[in-house]
């Protein structure tokens, strides 16, 4: 026998996480009375202490209505920060397991967190502990500590260990998604990793997580063929959640997914379908990252499954216990934690910055003249807040558009390419000399013929903009 509605929809807002949406008006609460909620960058205003004051608005708001909330962020340093805006964000993973200890990592997660907890973020989407075992991995690159587990071990379990005291930490992305060559958000990788190699390597660096304290764990959408026999990915798979992570490695803490709304999942079921499979595999929260028709769909079919009694309140009260005793946690919201001040958490993150760039240029062509030069780029972002006409920098795609031209390849995570790695050698043999900018060690290796080359570790937004003032000339 089910239960009325209006329970139904209070129980799934506490197993549903949408989007922190811009306009906090916007979102119907009564329809959607949702207590998890991740917050972007788009969702952010211009000084901390006015989205401190914002986020805490919000709060009361909910908890007003009953609902008690737990804010989420995906900050994990580099390239993956919403803060970056107002607050010196960490650098990426990679960089720091080169170039800081794991004690002064710890004391650099530590602060950052502490200005997470002050801001209002109950839970860090992080760490990565995912071990970059692929070179040309598409995604995690520069967000993995490294290539081998024990540094994967030190460094994820200095940022769990000092994140804890003030935020929640989430590992991801189980059982591993270091080995891959596509990328979950276009499409869903399939892993021919076999077992041993996932156990001794992968899984066993979320062994270490979980000893460490992680308070959460989130799945990937990779298919791994030595765990899974059916064609779907490992979160909603009842055999890599229930029994590998649950039963094998003892994991009785929260489980959520990846974002249901990555082409991984979306290509081949919708909402409701992966939603039921998350569930029925052993997720607590089923993460949403648009709020779009897909999350609408989603809680309305399962609302209709509780009343119905086709999903049972029992399942789900087994997650809303796992999130309480989240909820329960201290948090120490302080903006000053002790053992770091601001000044030395700025020291060690301008020295990781400051080592992470290694720039060769034997025939000095650093700066070039950005009008005369076409770029090739693997992330569509690089230049997303900039109108067409006001870009330094004009894409092009082929040999003929960089014959007799400067050409500038920005190879960097996300590895997102539109034109192949072979067209790229013509460009480069076409073009009037060229310069790759790559936080991949093995493309700097593959394009031999490159004039200039500018190897990064870090890809936060801040070394990226330090990289373009460095080799780019835009004139008066």
């Amino acid at each position: 026998m089910g239960i009325n509605e209006e329970k139904a929809r209070l129980l799934l807002g506490g197993i549903f996480t949408a989007r922190l949406p811009r306009d906090l008006d916007d979102f119907d609460l009564e329809r959607f009375p949702i207590g998890n909620y991740i917050v972007f960058r788009d969702a952010l205003q211009a000084s901390f202490e006015d989205t401190k004051t914002r986020l805490n608005q919000f709060k009361r708001k909910l908890r007003e209505r009953g609902i008690e909330p737990l804010f989420m962020m995906d900050e994990e340093g580099g390239r993956v920060t919403q803060i970056a805006g107002f607050f010196p964000s960490a650098p990426s993973a990679g960089a720091v397991s080169r170039h800081l200890k794991p004690e002064e990592a710890g004391m650099l997660y530590r602060y950052m967190s502490a200005a997470l907890a002050d801001l209002g973020i109950d839970v860090n989407l992080a760490p990565c502990v995912d071990v970059n075992t692929e070179p040309v991995n598409p995604i995690i690159g520069c967000r993995a500590f490294g290539s081998e587990v024990g540094a994967v071990e030190h460094y994820g379990g200095a940022f769990i260990g000092s994140a804890k005291p003030h935020t929640a930490c989430v590992a991801k992305h189980f059982p591993g998604h270091g080995m891959t060559k596509v990328d979950s958000h276009l499409d869903m990788p399939l892993v021919g990793t076999p077992r041993e190699q996932l156990e001794a390597v992968h899984i066993r660096a979320f062994r270490d997580a979980i000893r460490a304290g992680a308070d959460g764990i989130m799945m990937s959408h990779c298919h791994y063929d030595a765990l899974e026999a059916e064609l779907i990915p490992a979160s909603l798979s009842k055999v890599v959640v229930g029994h590998i992570l649950r039963k094998d490695l003892g994991f009785d803490r929260l489980v959520l997914t990846d974002s249901l709304d990555m082409d991984a999942v979306t290509a081949n079921r919708g909402p409701v379908e992966s939603s039921r499979a998350a569930i029925d595999a052993g997720v607590d929260i089923l993460l949403y990252t648009e709020n779009s028709t897909r999350f609408e769909d989603a809680f309305e079919a399962m609302t209709a499954d509780l009343v119905s009694g086709k999903l049972k309140q029992a399942r789900i009260m087994k997650s809303i216990a796992r999130r309480k005793v989240l909820l329960g946690m201290p948090s120490t919201r302080t903006p000053a934690p002790p053992g770091i001040t601001h000044q030395r958490y700025l020291e060690l993150r301008e020295r990781v910055m400051a080592r992470s760039l290694h720039a060769e240029d034997p025939r000095g062509l650093l700066p070039i003249m950005a009008s005369e030069a076409g770029l090739v780029t693997s992330d569509p972002r690089l230049f997303e807040k900039t109108p067409p006409d006001r870009r330094v920098l004009r894409e092009i795609s082929s040999a003929e558009e960089a014959s007799g031209r400067l050409l500038v390849l920005w190879l960097m995570e996300p590895l997102r390419l539109k034109v192949s790695l072979a067209t790229i050698r013509r460009m480069i043999d076409a073009a009037q000399a060229s310069v790759l900018v790559t936080s991949y060690t093995h493309l700097a290796e593959a394009f031999p013929a490159c004039d200039a080359r500018v190897v990064v570790e870090d890809t936060s937004p801040e070394t990226q903009a330090a990289i373009l003032s460095r080799i780019l000339d835009t004139g008066p």
